[in-house]
């Protein structure tokens, strides 16, 4: 589903990890992407507020910095954004902090044709920047109706 969605905007896909719910594992999952010069890095699941799920603890060993957790719409309010610093500097979308942007994507984004993947997924690929107004700014109609015929973006889900 993230893959259709990604390759949908124009975006290509290096390399798919899969690893358990450990910290250890996510970390160095993601430093391989990292690795394997990946300009984003999407992770999936475990991204409840669960104190058992570990996939921000994984992702901040491996060096994200300014996360933001949760958004105001559904589904996805589970939602992650943040950045790694490329070693080295230079490089990436934002050539002038070569970071590596980063989502922290729900489990739902895997069953519901649209998400919070849906909102944010087109501004990092377009390289601009997310802020927690931005976030709250999309809560203002951000509930899926789940029409029978979807006609996102063109409906009020997100704006």
């Amino acid at each position: 589903m993230i893959t259709k969605k990604a390759l949908a905007l124009g975006a290509s896909i290096s390399r798919t990890i899969f690893v358990p719910d450990d910290a250890a594992q996510i970390r160095d999952g993601v430093r391989a992407l990292m690795a394997a010069g990946s300009d984003i890095v999407i992770t999936t699941a475990g991204m409840s507020v669960d104190p058992d799920d570990v996939t921000r603890r994984g992702l901040a060993e491996a060096g994200a910095t300014n996360l933001l957790y949760g958004a105001p719409f559904l589904p996805g309010t589970m939602l992650l954004l943040g950045r790694i610093a490329r070693e080295g500097g230079g490089g990436g979308l934002d050539p002038g902090l070569g970071d590596i942007r980063l989502i922290g994507v729900p489990a739902c984004a895997l069953f519901f044709q649209t998400t919070s993947l849906d909102l944010v997924l087109p501004r990092v690929l377009a390289g601009l920047e997310t802020t927690r107004t931005d976030l709250a700014r999309m809560g203002h109609g951000g509930m899926c109706m789940e029409c029978k015929s979807c006609t996102f973006p063109k409906c009020p889900f997100g704006h």
